[in-house]
């Protein structure tokens, strides 16, 4: 089998950065026949890895492979924290186990591969390779890693030397033997032993745990004072590691203590462990005791290999099944269809204004809702396709319900957690306001989304790491990888917030209010609808999403990150035969604009006075004159699309044109003759 790499030398002429000594003499030799699996059938291997499928290319073609890992050489002055990672960060063989393909999975199960490394404090800096035949034996010792870049013979001096048929072999071979006994299993049991359908998480705490247990029982191993000071005094050496220094230093006084006679650190017994494992959990997964335990979603996750989803129930040891599954019947689809009609339409039926908008607005909710377990995909495509890590700005992970009492914001999101299958439907935000808690959610990989009520004020303005302006532009901005969507209602009359925030999230405005005289009605029928919901259009819809993404359909349009779901839904109403509601919405909506024309019309109708004409194209605003005070003036000029302000610290002087443009009024008639005589 061919690696693709070329001859490891072009001509004569050509430099040599891989120098091959075979037989006291520079020769010429192709990986595959330095790796000749026609005359060794063993391989025993020291060497450092850095790509697991390059060496998989060459141990697979051996009946039998054993690797000892060693460290790469600018990993030498980080000896100690080497070791150390590999009992601490069990997230990382989690990692590399997913990366193996299952031929290779399966021979490390039946135990004809093996991968080790170095104990704890120790450094394997070896690199030597032993292999073994019928009536053959090949030693090849020399700087060269088992790494692409040491046999691509480009850029990188590497030296090797071959010994066939040499007493070195049985030297060398003690040699490794020496260096085993130094050596832990790479692939815990935990995951050897799992079986090859099984989904493995990285974010399980669980099972995150179960592998350190496993890394640290019956091993007695001592951390000197001298490494724990360096160990701290990473952080400040590299800023960009200052994070997992700290986590590291966490976890190792977590699982250690101080022995007397200031001898260093040792690792509890597992008794003791077993008594830590909510603390050892919590620092794993990098959630706080208290968001997990607040955390009342349904686990749901994504798998890479198919773009489908699976579910967990709260039980954390419960086993993952896949949510995405096609519906084939079209009766119910239909069903469902009616049921999330009904619902809508008693936003017309049972309200005191009959607003079509409203209702089209609901229908959005549960189109963002079903579409949200795919939207950090969707950012990170887009960031891909354009090249522009901003271009993720465009896709919000917020969405705001905004409305006034009795509006049926608060039942529209229970309704939609029914449909995605979530039994807790929705959590108070006073529960989850707490330090780091939602910050803690969106860092987990539970695409459920984080279903909140009543978020107060202080969410958006607040200064604080974990929630306001920064902390909403951390996640719209920065979080590249698998993460939750927030879907909270708020108070419509109390919200304003910085264009900063308004870009980065979905604002929807739902303002007809219920009529209180049919409250008992409306709960009636409210409840039948809401008891006869379920989750199955919800797993067809993911199913089909998911093949949308197999077949490299488009699954989402720059202007309309919720295309396909009006795509999948247009769909269901075609198969069901059943009309598109006048309400189906056709695109994104900009209520938060909207709300800004409104307010700013009704103000400038009404209060006309206080606005001057000057020249120039500038209109001066006295918004003291309705304003109660600084905060009360921000958020009415916050409402203000940006490219009409052109001064707002102690005056207010706007763009007129921009201004007018606005509210879709026209400007006084001495500003459009001025505007005549001076175009």
């Amino acid at each position: 089998m061919s690696l693709e790499l070329g001859n490891l030398f072009e001509d004569a002429t050509n430099t040599r950065f891989l120098n091959l000594v075979k037989d006291n003499e520079s020769v010429k030799m192709e990986i595959d026949n330095l790796f000749d699996v026609s005359k060794f059938n063993e391989l025993l291997a020291v060497t450092y890895v850095s790509s697991s499928s390059f060496f998989l290319r060459i141990v697979n073609k051996f009946d039998k492979a054993q690797l000892i890992k060693g460290i790469d050489d600018s990993d030498v002055l980080n000896r100690f924290k080497e070791g150390i990672d590999k009992i601490c960060k069990p997230e990382e063989s989690i990692k590399f186990w997913e990366s193996l393909d299952e031929e290779s999975k399966e021979k490390i199960r039946s135990n004809r591969l093996s991968i080790r490394y170095g104990n704890m404090g120790l450094v394997i800096h070896s690199k030597f390779y032993l292999l073994k035949g019928e009536d053959h034996t090949r030693v090849i010792i020399g700087s060269a890693n088992l790494t692409k870049t040491a046999f691509s013979d480009k850029d990188q001096f590497e030296e090797l030397m071959i010994f066939d048929n040499s007493p070195l072999y049985d030297l060398y071979l003690q040699r490794y033997q020496e260096i085993l006994a130094n050596t832990l299993d790479y692939i815990p049991e935990r995951l050897s032993k799992a079986s090859s359908d099984q989904l493995l998480l990285v974010t399980d705490p669980n099972l995150l745990n179960d592998i350190l247990l496993e890394n640290v029982a019956h091993k007695k191993i001592v951390i000197s004072e001298n490494v724990m000071e360096q160990l701290k005094n990473k952080p400040q050496e590299l800023a960009s590691e200052a994070r997992e220094g700290e986590d590291l230093v966490q976890m190792i006084e977590l699982i250690t203590k101080k022995q007397v006679q200031g001898k260093g650190r040792a690792i509890l017994s597992l008794i003791e462990l077993k008594s830590k494992v909510i603390q050892i959990k919590t620092v794993l997964s990098k959630i706080n005791v208290k968001s997990d335990s607040i955390d009342t979603r349904q686990g749901l996750f994504y798998r890479d290999s198919d773009n489908t989803l699976l579910k967990q129930e709260s039980n954390a040891n419960a086993s993952l099944e896949t949510v995405s599954k096609r519906m084939n019947e079209r009766q119910l689809i239909r069903d469902r269809l009616l049921n999330i009609n009904q619902f809508i339409e008693a936003y017309r039926l049972f309200t005191t204004s009959n607003n079509p908008e409203t209702l089209s607005r609901i229908c959005e909710i549960i189109l963002y809702a079903f579409m949200s377990p795919y939207l950090w995909r969707i950012r990170q495509h887009f960031v891909s396709e354009t090249g522009r890590e901003t271009s993720r700005q465009s896709i919000p992970p917020f969405m705001i319900v905004a409305g006034r009492a009795y509006s049926g914001k608060t039942t529209a999101i229970e309704y939609i957690s029914i449909l995605m299958g979530n039994p807790s439907k929705y959590m108070p935000y006073e529960h989850i306001s707490g330090k780091n808690v939602i910050a803690d959610f969106f860092k987990s990989s539970n695409l459920m989304p984080i279903y909140t009520d009543e978020i107060n004020t202080n969410f958006f303005t607040s200064k604080l790491a974990y929630k306001g302006e920064q902390f909403i532009k951390e996640v719209t901005n920065s979080y590249d990888s698998k993460h939750p969507v927030l879907i909270g209602t708020t108070n419509a009359s109390q919200f304003d917030v910085s264009h900063q925030i308004k870009r980065r999230i979905y604002y929807l405005g739902v303002n007809n209010a219920f009529d209180t005289k049919r409250k008992q009605e409306a709960e009636e029928y409210l409840s039948q609808i809401m008891g006869a919901a379920d989750e199955l259009l919800f797993a067809d819809f993911s199913w089909r999403v998911a093949q949308s993404i197999n077949n490299n359909e488009n699954f989402y349009q720059p202007n309309d990150y919720l295309y396909l779901a009006r795509k999948i839904f247009r769909d269901y109403y075609r198969e069901a035969e059943l009309p598109i509601p006048d309400w189906f919405p056709v695109g994104i909506f900009d209520d938060y604009k909207d709300r800004g024309r409104v307010i700013w019309k009704e103000l400038y109708e009404t209060r006309q006075k206080h606005f001057v004409q000057r020249r120039g194209n500038r209109l001066s605003v006295d918004i003291s004159q309705f304003s109660t005070g600084d905060k009360d003036k921000q958020g009415k000029i916050n409402y203000l699309p940006p490219d009409c302000v052109i001064e707002d610290s102690h005056v207010v002087v706007l763009n007129s044109k921009e201004f007018f443009n606005f509210i879709r009024v026209n400007p006084p008639m001495m500003d459009r003759i001025r505007r005549m005589i001076n175009p």
